[in-house]
């Protein structure tokens, strides 16, 4: 979906500017504004923040003057003789535009089309229009410019940014991005101790994943998997029967552990939930690495995905920045605590037995002891 999205926009932008000859006779010259964003993230990345500020606000400037230039073309071609000609019914629109020989126009209207069809604006070329118009917004400027004020502690102009990004993520180029926006806020409402409006946020990503449900009303799978773990004696039927894709929402689900089991009077039954999805999506992942990497894998124990992700230095690295073992730890420690002690020991053992990340091998057999 993503590769598709950007792409989409890609042909957008360099289409117009190298086909339709709009704007300026060399436009060789002009330079696009996702290129300019791509600038300002690399100035971020280097540890120029000013730079890419100040590359965010042309980026503004230049997306939003392109896109009142498309307005604009369209405006003049679309006469009022063509809209009683046609309906306004935006192919009969287009029809008359290629009779009369408005190739400019006629691209635009090609290169919307190409993002949403005719059904998504009611056929009405007006709507069309109006849409595109309002893509003169410019998310990904207020989502980076608010990464760069998080990174110098201003949290309250961040935030500003965030949620100005947010109230447009409807026009974010790559959809997805809008999880980004949410775990933003939900961080900085963090930092600033609003663990309220932390869960509000981490919930709003939850909110599009069906096998979590909502707390209170959990979907039946998630039901199911926790009646595996409170039927076991150990933790390799869980491991071996469930697996789930959504890997935007794990950190929501480990930061709503976290949230419910630490920082909110022990919400064990809530926090359950979460460790339980966060574990599956653990397990998915490290499983998924191995199937790429090993053409004849095939699961046969959570000790033994361990010991084969040990071979390999980028799932290591990539199971530490994903917290993939702490959710298996976390899962444990929940299940101890409400009294489901047989998969919490198991999974206990295996992690400190074959956990190839011996910090976390260390505290499954600190947990141990002190638990058990």
């Amino acid at each position: 979906m993503k590769v598709i999205c950007v792409s989409r926009w890609l042909v957008f932008f360099v289409f117009v500017f190298t086909g339709t000859g709009l704007f300026a006779a060399e436009p060789v010259h002009l330079e696009p504004a996702w290129d300019i964003m791509n600038r300002a993230r690399i100035s971020f990345d280097q540890g120029d923040p000013g730079t890419a500020l100040a590359l965010c606000e042309n980026a503004r400037s230049m997306h939003k003057e392109l896109i009142a230039g498309y307005v604009q073309q369209l405006d003049t071609a679309i006469t009022s003789a063509v809209m009683t000609k046609s309906g306004g019914e935006i192919l009969s629109v287009r029809k008359i535009l290629l009779e009369r020989n408005e190739t400019a126009a006629v691209s635009i209207i090609d290169l919307v089309l190409g993002i949403h069809d005719e059904k998504y604006f009611k056929n009405s070329i007006s709507g069309l229009v109006q849409w595109l118009d309002k893509r003169s917004a410019y998310p990904e400027a207020d989502l980076l410019s608010g990464d760069v004020y998080a990174s110098e502690g201003e949290y309250v102009l961040a935030r500003e940014f965030y949620l100005k990004a947010w109230q447009l993520r409807d026009f974010l180029k790559v959809p997805e991005e809008r999880f980004d926006i949410c775990y933003r806020l939900a961080d900085i409402a963090r930092i600033a101790g609003n663990f309220g409006e932390q869960e509000e946020y981490l919930l709003m990503v939850l909110t599009e994943d069906p096998v979590y449900g909502k707390p209170g009303a959990e979907s039946a799978s998630l039901i199911a998997m926790k009646r595996t773990l409170e039927t076991t004696d150990d933790g390799e039927k869980f491991f071996s029967l469930y697996r789930h894709r959504n890997r935007f929402a794990l950190k929501a689900y480990q930061d709503l552990t976290e949230f419910y089991f630490f920082r909110s009077g022990k919400r064990t039954a809530h926090a359950f939930s979460t460790a339980t999805l966060a574990a599956v999506l653990s397990i998915t992942i490290l499983d998924d690495f191995l199937a790429m990497k090993l053409v004849d894998y095939e699961f046969s124990s959570f000790s033994d995905v361990m010991s084969k992700s040990e071979r390999y230095p980028d799932i290591l690295e990539e199971a530490e920045r994903l917290r993939l073992w702490d959710s298996f730890i976390d899962l444990a420690l929940i299940m101890a605590d409400s009294g489901i002690s047989a998969p919490a020991v198991s999974i206990l053992q295996d992690l400190s037995v074959s956990c190839p990340d011996p910090s976390i091998s260390l505290k499954a057999q600190g947990l141990l002891k002190k638990i058990f």
